[in-house]
């Protein structure tokens, strides 16, 4: 699906821990969808639908309307996951060319993310598929810090926004990055 937006409808139409963190993050820009949605209906029908998804999402110049707003977003996530009796629960990538938080652009935005119930983790903290030998990092380049920040931690997917975070630069330049703090 191209040109989606993140309104009432799309909020109403997810699994209800999804929906509940998508209007959290207040993302505005138009949404592209691609991948395979299964949904297996019970013959109990007081039972819910099962899901189980592989979505590739994309947002063009798109907006995170959070405490610390992240802005001109151009990139995506690959999100795996399911909604069953047991929860809900999205393994995920992160693929994001480009973003600007309080004035500074990052690029090259990737690394690994779990989307939990109610908990964003991401980096390290979102622990890591049976595939993958080494935790990773989140990590993003800045030309403005010239380095490299690294991520890891967790966010309640709450109006509160309750989070977690260790951050690092590496290889930056000392005078670049304390102009912008």
């Amino acid at each position: 699906a191209d040109r989606l937006e993140s309104d009432h409808d799309l909020i109403a139409a997810l699994p209800e821990p999804l929906g509940q963190g998508l209007s959290h993050l207040a993302i505005s820009g138009p949404l592209n969808v691609l991948g395979t949605l299964g949904v297996l209906v019970p013959s109990d029908s007081t039972a819910k639908p099962q899901l189980q998804w592989d979505l590739t999402v994309d947002l063009e110049n798109g907006r995170l309307a959070t405490a610390v707003p992240v802005e001109h977003i151009h990139g995506g996530v690959r999100l795996v996951g399911e909604a069953s009796p047991q929860g809900t629960m999205s393994r995920g990538e992160l693929a994001v060319d480009s973003a600007v938080i309080q004035g500074i652009q990052l690029t090259a935005i990737g690394g690994p993310l779990l989307l939990e119930g109610d908990r964003l983790r991401f980096g390290i903290a979102a622990g890591q598929p049976s595939t993958e030998r080494i935790p990773r990092q989140v990590t993003a380049y800045s030309n403005s810090l010239e380095g490299t920040v690294t991520l890891d931690g967790q966010v309640a997917l709450a109006p509160r926004g309750e989070f977690d975070l260790v951050a690092g630069i590496d290889n930056a330049d000392l005078a670049a990055t304390v102009t912008h703090f």
